[in-house]
């Protein structure tokens, strides 16, 4: 009787430990008004350091803070603060998936535009200094803030943007501190792929146009080179940023998949839509003749519009095709072409044929492995075969085949570049 009687003192008294240790372990941080007074004197102190010689007489300043705003605790106390009043522009950033407003310019004008600070252990830091480190969750400090103009939440588009110019300014290693020398025009999320155009901010103001796939992109400077010089850019689910031609050219994109919602966003054209509706009709043949023909009404609207001249109506294409080039070679030849193209006698290029049944992977042979199945798991392969004229080809066949379970199958293989795998790709030729 006497052990058991001890062996539940000693459950309770465990139990009662733990959790003793659990409320000791979490304790709540001060209340507000506790914490409030160390908060102003903190930013206070620091901002005596910086800005203190200014004022040596305090004719400006009597030590009374001009601001103060406690947003929250989450994981650190989050509070803006001005020492004295600022300039009148509103002044924001944007930190995480959120942005700060300010009131009026909280003197860190460039290094802390919001005025939004964290203060975590006696240490006072900028809040994307602590957010940098993981000590502040942002969405907590959300849920639990007066949900004002301070703390708003990033729109889905924003979001987007801020997703692209990362992933940007990681691909072509930027060397940049200031995000804001890349600039996102706009970013449109289809099923498989973000489309978007960027571009540094120092971009020469010369008017580029880029052939692809049947349409003109037109842009009034070079955001990009000459493989790219309108800035366009898919960025896949996995990860993968490439340039849009690329990705066209490889068969992950189709432009007539995109035209519609693509279009609202940037200049393209169709080559042969002389008359934008974008569409191509017999309306657009029959104006070439005109033009031809010297039709007044035809040539007018051609001297109103040199672009048609140059780029729309040239089916032909001659020569090599630029960013500088001016086409505007136009016969009786374009006439013709957009007619047998209207009767789908013609197509204005070449298709290519993709296998969306299989796919091909391009190994390293540095280590000799042969790969099985199971050096695949990102995606449902059916069948793993090695290509009997090369060591480092694999042929992939799907369990589930079909373009967008292809195209899905490549990209998601295409993360891993880099390490095992060189690349992977549709297969655009039979190989046995």
């Amino acid at each position: 009787m006497y052990k058991k009687v001890l062996s539940l003192c000693l459950v309770f008294l465990l139990a009662f430990s733990c959790v003793s240790f659990s409320v000791s372990a979490y304790d709540p941080l001060p209340e507000k008004e506790l914490i409030e007074p160390v908060l102003k004197e903190a930013y206070l102190e620091q901002w005596i350091k910086d800005y203190g010689d200014s004022y040596p007489d305090n004719s400006e300043f009597d030590g009374t803070l001009e601001y103060f705003y406690y947003i929250g605790d989450a994981g650190c106390h989050v509070f803006q603060a001005a020492a004295i009043p600022g300039s009148p522009v509103v002044p924001e950033d944007v930190i995480g998936d959120y942005r700060f407003t300010a009131c009026m310019c909280m003197s860190y004008c460039e290094t802390n535009p919001a005025g939004v600070y964290a203060y975590k252990d006696g240490e006072l830091m900028t809040l994307k200094e602590a957010y940098e480190k993981g000590l502040v969750d942002l969405d907590l400090l959300y849920e639990i803030s007066d949900k004002n103009y301070v703390m708003m939440p990033l729109t889905p588009e924003e979001l987007l943007e801020n997703k692209c110019k990362a992933e940007f300014i990681e691909e072509y290693n930027i060397a940049t501190e200031d995000e804001d020398e890349v600039d996102i025009e706009f970013a449109v999320k289809f099923a498989n792929f973000t489309v978007f155009m960027a571009h540094t901010s120092d971009t020469p103001g010369l008017e580029v146009y880029q052939y692809l796939d049947g349409y003109w992109f037109c842009t009034p400077h070079i955001y990009g080179d000459q493989h790219n010089p309108t800035g366009l850019y898919a960025l896949d689910n996995y990860g993968n940023l490439e340039n849009l031609s690329k990705m066209c050219y490889e068969g992950y994109i189709d432009i007539d998949d995109i035209y519609e919602e693509l279009s609202a966003k940037c200049e393209m054209h169709i080559l042969g839509d002389i008359d934008g509706d974008k569409r191509l009709t017999v309306k657009d043949a029959t104006f070439i003749q005109k033009y031809l023909a010297k039709v007044g009404t035809a040539v007018e609207k051609v001297s109103e519009n040199p672009y048609l001249a140059k780029r729309i109506m040239d089916f032909d294409l001659t020569g090599g095709i630029d960013m500088f080039t001016d086409c505007g070679d136009v016969n009786v030849r374009d006439a013709t072409f957009l007619q047998k193209k209207l009767a789908k006698i013609v197509k204005d290029d070449v298709e290519k044929e993709f296998s969306h049944e299989e796919i091909l992977v391009f190994v390293s042979t540095e280590d000799e492995v042969e790969f099985t199945l199971e050096d695949f798991p990102e995606y449902e392969f059916e069948s793993v075969k090695k290509y009997e004229y090369s060591d480092d080809l694999y042929i992939l066949k799907l369990k589930n085949p079909g373009k967008e379970n292809a195209i899905d199958a490549v990209r998601a293989l295409s993360y891993r570049e880099g390490y095992d795998i060189k690349y992977a790709q549709l297969n655009t030729f039979k190989l046995y």
